[in-house]
């Protein structure tokens, strides 16, 4: 596979024709851990600004 692969217009016409949507490729286990790590990522920067002043 080359880095500078191209498809054909016909080839991605045909993909987008036959596209049934988006799927589902998270649980509601990976959701939640990503918004308590999201939650404390941001906690974290937030308190480390109030300390420095600014």
């Amino acid at each position: 596979m080359s880095l500078f692969q191209t498809k054909s217009i016909e080839s991605l016409q045909k993909e987008a024709a036959a596209d049934v949507g988006l799927r589902r490729s998270l649980s509601l286990t990976n959701l939640v851990s990503l918004g308590i790590a999201i939650y404390f990522g941001y906690s974290r920067h937030h308190s480390k600004l109030n300390k420095s002043g600014q």
